[in-house]
């Protein structure tokens, strides 16, 4: 049985939830994974840039928060299906989803 747990507004306590963020490497995306990780959140730093992306999940590490990162291409259905099995490897569930980009996912469409 699944079970639906909302954040509340002016939730500040994430310890022991697990956030994957979108798009991390930079902007908005890397500032919501830092504020879910100061939260106590277990953060994954998902994005197709593997470089800017290890480097956001290894600062994070160098400041205490847990933080991982995994390569994803939204734009390509088997980079989104390599990124899901990746997660799923690592954990169990998802609490936190966080999709800062997107605008560039493309519709996918299954023959």
């Amino acid at each position: 049985m699944s079970h639906l747990h909302l954040l509340h507004p002016g939730q500040t306590d994430l310890k022991g939830r697990v956030a994957l963020i979108t798009g991390a490497a930079s902007g908005i995306g890397l500032r919501t994974a830092r504020s879910l990780a100061r939260m106590g959140a277990r953060v994954y730093i998902a994005d197709v840039n593997e470089v800017a992306g290890r480097a956001a999940a290894e600062a994070l590490q160098k400041d205490g928060r847990d933080a991982h990162f995994i390569s994803l291409d939204l734009g390509t259905l088997h980079s989104a299906q390599r990124g899901a099995d990746a997660f799923l490897k690592r954990e169990e569930r998802l609490d936190i989803l966080g999709a800062s980009d997107l605008s560039l996912v493309s519709l996918y469409r299954r023959s």
